[in-house]
């Protein structure tokens, strides 16, 4: 169970919502007083991390099961604002955790068609894309799917719903997700691997 829903069964508020925007910090003063129990997968009573499809109680669960291929902000790549998750195409990308779709599209045409081959080192842009606003000012991004994604808008997403899948457009040189995680009340990028383990959906790991 996430932790804003065992609040609301403890102290319920006319707004289920209420304590969203708390549970950043209340999963890690869980941790610390429990040695990781915020970590555990919500379907179990073990105190473990989540593994792939599971959602941990933080309410966070990872986009892929995949193999990391490209680090964030490596001394190869300074500029590379996420990680890259070596999975194969068609593979279905899942929402890391509940919110709302602030970006869907194709970055480089709003027409879509030069998204719907794939892309090279010399295309530009993320391809088809999607970001999603979550409790705590967070926002994550996944890009480069194989086609449109499967979300719009303004559409709320539960974690783990699928977003699209695994392709190679925009700026590519093979079918991967490329994922990033921020603070946007700040505009933080964040490093998305210390980020997933910290609400226990570590990336990595094989399929």
């Amino acid at each position: 169970m996430a932790l804003t829903d065992a609040a609301q069964r403890v102290q319920v508020s006319a707004y289920p919502d209420a304590y969203a925007k708390h549970e950043p910090i209340a999963t890690q003063i869980v941790n610390l007083l429990t040695g990781g129990a915020a970590r555990a997968a919500g379907d179990s009573t073990e105190a473990r991390c989540a593994t792939g499809g599971e959602v941990a109680a933080s309410g966070w669960t990872v986009p892929v099961r995949a193999l990391i291929v490209s680090g964030f902000r490596t001394a190869e790549r300074p500029d590379h604002d996420g990680v890259d998750l070596g999975a194969g195409r068609e593979t279905p990308i899942r929402a890391a955790a509940a919110g709302q779709v602030i970006t869907s599209r194709c970055d480089v045409d709003p027409s879509g068609r030069l998204c719907n081959r794939d892309g090279s080192p010399s295309t530009p842009g993320c391809g088809w894309y999607v970001k999603v606003r979550h409790a705590g000012n967070f926002v994550t991004m996944y890009c480069h799917m194989i086609r449109r994604p499967k979300v719009t808008v303004g559409q709320m997403v539960a974690a783990g719903q699928e977003l699209g899948d695994v392709g190679t457009s925009g700026h590519s040189s093979g079918p991967h997700l490329h994922f990033e995680v921020y603070d946007s009340s700040r505009g933080d990028k964040i490093d998305p691997v210390d980020f997933m383990r910290n609400v226990g959906a570590p990336l990595g790991g094989k399929p």
